[in-house]
């Protein structure tokens, strides 16, 4: 057998994905070695991801505070609750509050939520009041029907580099 066959049979791993380093540092180990090897790798990826993570949560961190405050921070939504159509010839408008986490519990998720309502990416935008009274905001422009994601992602608003979570903040 080859030695790509070898190694893609004593781990699992599709012999595709071996090139020639990972074929040449695996070459002559036994199978509880090549083992220990990948699981040193993959415990090193992780760390080095868990690394940047932490780095990203603390530029977060300053970058929401120098711009935003150190908090609590708060958005107040108005909402034209019948959308425009009230019989009576007015908006019937509503507001609520969103309350953020602390940055020190979540930074980069309360961080990309104020920028984009910074650059009003929220306003002109459908809510939708779901079961179980749950309030979503869906990147439609309520106007038009136009989707707002290329907005979004224009201003390179469009997605976390990683999902933060707080068992204190539940969503």
């Amino acid at each position: 057998a080859t030695k790509k066959k070898k190694i893609a049979d004593a781990t699992g791993v599709n012999p595709a994905l071996l090139t020639g380093d990972a074929a040449d540092d695996l070459d002559g180990l036994g199978s509880d070695e090549i083992t220990n090897l990948l699981m040193r790798r993959q415990d090193a990826m992780k760390s080095r991801i868990g690394s940047l993570q932490t780095k990203i949560q603390e530029i977060s961190r300053r970058e929401a505070e120098e711009r935003f405050g150190e908090g609590p921070h708060r958005v107040e939504v108005t909402v034209d609750f019948n959308a425009g159509v009230n019989t009576a010839g007015r908006p019937d408008l509503g507001t609520f509050v969103i309350e953020m986490a602390p940055l020190d519990q979540m930074p980069h998720a309360v961080h990309l939520f104020l920028q984009t309502v910074a650059h009003k990416l929220w306003d002109d935008t459908v809510f939708l009041h779901t079961t179980h009274h749950v309030l979503q905001a869906a990147p439609i422009e309520f106007s038009t029907g136009r989707s707002k994601r290329e907005d979004f992602a224009d201003a390179k608003l469009d997605q976390l580099s990683f999902q933060e979570y707080s068992e204190d903040y539940p969503h």
